[in-house]
């Protein structure tokens, strides 16, 4: 069975207590955005922002038909939601959209906003240069941070960034992932010429102001020493073809610009069955029609051959070299999250099988939650291999992380890794030994009859997570061999905390509840401090709603999206007014 969806044994950690807390509860909604005091949340989707302040219930809702919809990827505490509107940078605060500044020669299009300071003060993120791939300087994107002024607008800079990746070519993706709260350090993901490596560049501001950066991968993803002695990449020759045109004399261009008018009228007579198509004349080639510069051209033809076959063997040697000098790992690409204090980098280590074969490529791929400690005059790297095929979603300011498992898959459970020595610990189990209300409310809230196999799987949809969780009911009588039904297994979701892990969200979509395996979105807010408070409602009765209602969407009791409101039965309407949405509940 996937050991990941029970609920794990209790392990021994020393975690704080805590004597009051708040507990929301949001269903159809995936929050994946919240502030570090936990005031602010946001959830995209389909080009949609929802937004909700907890502590007064206030919500907005961003769409292309009022302030511009698009992705929110961090929010800051005052309350500024920070990501891309699909054409720019931008932040979106009290209903307006502003979108940012651009340095000079990029586009916002490829770019976005990745992180914001919890005051408000900087924003991190990255522009497109406006080259593309395979160009001379092929780098796609670059890093910009922006910094609010006095009169409340934001400058955009760069910082000195890598403008070659590890092999010496062009990187294809440099780009601010996050920040420190007080903005002295920033993470920075360089993603390599070929887009297989992703690594970070650790950037800190001296006492002085001035920026400098490390970059960490050497001993992991590559071997600086064989680095040095893998020969420089071949250049492709296919530019210098020898065209025939260019060897043409006027008296050829005559000639075959004629024979391309005969065989035009000679193929469409035979099209039309006036001819057979044994007297259609051969296609006219233009090398065909060389005269004067036919030996010039046939010598040229021969050199470049002779290139090409010289290129690809001294490229075979280059990717031979190359492949002893990395190891075939990779940190997981748009994973870096900094801890508010900027001392711990929270992250994914992702590893290929060393005894692979290397006709086959590098074989299984695993992931491991890692940390990297910043406080030391040199980045050091811990991954946590007792935990695989997991990934890093927060760390919090004593270096604690939280990572959830599958890797792929929406309904996934988290857990809490306190150090490298610790075993992690299943989030039901570590936040119910904090404070016994929040692990009632999750096993109230999120305990789902989870079907479990123990099949190796096949090529079927519904097969991919090595015989583990079968996420949709249906799929199991054309997959599973053996699996059973676990009752009342508790799925906690995608978690992550804020800086002193007192406040966690999640967010996930589930196929249990539902009879017919439909997904359900789901998300919760867990505020574990003394002076936690909430605005949230939940659902008020008809007589307590309020008025100036825009729109309407209709749930059943479970929360699965209804069409229109029943005739008969409970069910919920979601107000949809200008200040917000109210939740009514309804017995027909």
């Amino acid at each position: 069975m996937k050991k990941t969806l029970l609920t794990a044994a209790l392990a021994a950690c020393a975690f704080a207590s805590a004597s009051a807390q708040v507990n929301d509860n949001f269903t159809g909604h995936i929050f994946s955005a919240m502030s570090d005091n936990g005031r602010y949340v946001a959830e995209s989707m389909d080009g949609s922002i929802s937004f909700l302040d907890r502590w007064t219930g206030a919500t907005w809702t961003y769409t292309n038909d009022n302030a511009n919809g698009g992705n929110g990827h961090c929010v800051s505490n005052t309350g500024i939601l920070v990501g891309t509107n699909g054409t720019a940078p931008c932040y979106w605060l009290d209903g307006t959209c502003y979108e940012l500044p651009l340095l000079e020669k990029t586009s916002g299009e490829l770019g976005g906003c990745n992180a914001i300071t919890p005051d408000g003060k900087y924003i991190v993120g990255d522009l497109g240069t406006g080259v593309g791939f395979g160009t001379a300087d092929g780098l796609m994107n670059c890093p910009a941070i922006w910094t609010r002024q006095d009169d409340g607008t934001y400058k955009v800079d760069t910082l000195a960034y890598p403008h070659h990746d590890f092999t010496g070519r062009a990187p294809q993706y440099v780009m601010f992932n996050d920040i420190s709260a007080d903005g002295s350090v920033i993470v920075c993901q360089v993603r390599d010429y070929t887009g297989f490596y992703n690594y970070p560049a650790i950037y800190k501001k001296g006492a002085d102001g001035k920026w400098s950066f490390t970059v960490v991968g050497d001993g992991l993803i590559w071997d600086a020493e064989k680095i040095k002695n893998v020969p420089a990449e071949p250049v492709d020759p296919s530019n210098e073809v020898p065209v025939p045109q260019s060897y043409f004399t006027a008296a050829d261009t005559v000639t075959y610009n004629n024979a391309v008018t005969e065989y035009t009228q000679a193929a469409k007579d035979a099209k039309d069955g006036l001819i057979p198509w044994d007297s259609v004349p051969p296609y006219p080639e233009f090398w065909m029609f060389i005269t004067d510069n036919h030996d010039q051209w046939a010598a040229d033809s021969t050199a470049y051959q002779a290139k090409v076959a010289k290129y690809y063997e001294d490229f075979d040697a280059y990717q031979i070299a190359l492949r002893d000098a990395t190891f075939g790992n990779s940190f997981q690409f748009n994973n870096l999250v900094l801890s508010a204090n900027g001392k711990y980098l929270g992250t994914t280590f992702e590893t290929s099988d060393p005894d692979a074969d290397p006709e086959m490529g590098y074989g299984e791929s695993h992931s491991y939650p890692t940390v990297i400690d910043l406080t030391g005059d040199e980045p050091e790297v811990n991954v946590y291999d007792n935990m695989v095929d997991a990934t890093t979603t927060s760390v919090a300011n004593d270096g604690q992380i939280i990572a959830c498992t599958p890797v792929l898959d929406y309904a996934r459970n988290s857990f809490v890794i306190k150090d490298a020595e610790s075993d992690p610990v299943n989030f039901y189990d570590y936040i119910a030994a904090r404070n016994e209300k929040a692990g009632i409310f999750l096993k109230e809230n999120y305990s789902f009859n989870v079907p479990v196999s123990d099949d190796e799987g096949g090529d079927e949809p519904g097969w991919g997570d090595e015989g583990g969780l079968l996420a949709h009911k249906k799929a199991l009588k054309f997959t599973a061999k053996d699996y059973s039904i676990v009752n009342d297994s508790i799925v906690t979701g995608t978690v992550f905390g804020n800086s002193d892990n007192t406040i966690f969200n999640s967010f996930m979509m589930e196929e249990f509840s539902d009879p017919e395996g439909m997904g359900t979105y789901r998300s919760y807010v867990i505020d574990l401090n003394e002076n936690a408070q909430s605005g949230i409602k939940g659902v008020k009765k008809a007589d307590e709603a309020d008025a100036a209602v825009i729109g309407r969407e209709y749930y059943n009791i479970n929360g699965q999206r209804i069409s229109a409101a029943p005739a008969k039965g409970i069910y919920l309407e979601k107000r949809i007014t200008a200040n917000g949405f109210t939740t009514v509940k309804h017995v027909k």
